[in-house]
């Protein structure tokens, strides 16, 4: 089986080379262009203007056009770059749609591919801190909820952990890096945005979302129990 890893490196590496060298190119028609000296202007008389253009140098209309193709490379490099998610392979197995299915939300790290159920059956009467795709979350047992709280930041996504169809899910759906998915049948996820202020229900929890300044908290308990008489409401940040 082919290496996707490497072969994904390479891509990388070689459009970065072309990018690189069409730049140098650039620079060099541009120093030769301002090196050159400026062409000598003359007052032409009425009626010589077709004879001149005849006369013309075609050096300044070379040098341009050279300009004018570099340009045009280079942007479309530039772009090829910026969109090379599209032309990673798909994984042996997708973070989302490969795994085995879950009994509760899910909470995804776009940019790093870790995932995490957000429930847990742990010890009853205790209170737990867990490791949520990445991020230190509190799990209250008698509660039944689980609280994490998400750094307001942004970072692209890992299309190497993810096959063509969920990333294209991601980019419909997913503004930052962090998801909440609905598992309970892998080969149909569902994929919802982590944005302040929005309340789900997914298998039989509330996903409850909030703003804070320097951070988003996301809040899992079960749906039975109503809104105002969720967890953790009589803790501040």
């Amino acid at each position: 089986m082919a290496n996707y890893k490497e072969l994904y490196l390479k891509l990388f590496r070689g459009t970065e080379a072309a990018i690189r060298c069409l730049i140098t190119a650039q620079r060099e028609c541009e120093e030769e262009y301002l090196a050159s000296p400026e062409p000598e202007l003359k007052v032409l008389e009425p009626g010589a203007y077709v004879e001149s253009e005849k006369q013309k140098p075609q050096g300044i209309k070379k040098r341009n056009m050279v300009l004018l193709f570099v340009a045009f490379a280079l942007a479309f490099c530039l772009g090829m770059a910026a969109d090379l998610a599209h032309f990673v392979p798909d994984p042996d197995k997708c973070v989302i749609c490969g795994g085995e299915a879950y009994d509760a939300p899910c909470l995804l790290n776009v940019a790093t591919g870790k995932m995490d159920e957000m429930q847990g059956n742990l010890t009853p009467g205790l209170f737990h801190f867990i490791d949520c795709a990445g991020i230190f979350g509190a799990w209250d047992s008698d509660a039944r909820s689980c609280r994490v709280c998400l750094p307001k930041e942004t970072e692209k996504m890992d299309a190497r952990t993810f096959c063509k169809a969920c990333r294209g899910l991601i980019e419909e759906n997913v503004p930052g890096i962090y998801a909440v998915l609905d598992l309970s049948v892998p080969e149909e996820p569902g994929i919802y945005p982590v944005v302040a202020g929005a309340t789900y229900h997914i298998l039989g929890q509330t996903v409850l979302i909030e703003d804070r300044e320097a951070e988003v908290v996301l809040t899992v308990f079960p749906t039975e129990v109503p809104l105002e008489e969720a967890p953790w409401n009589e803790i501040e940040g």
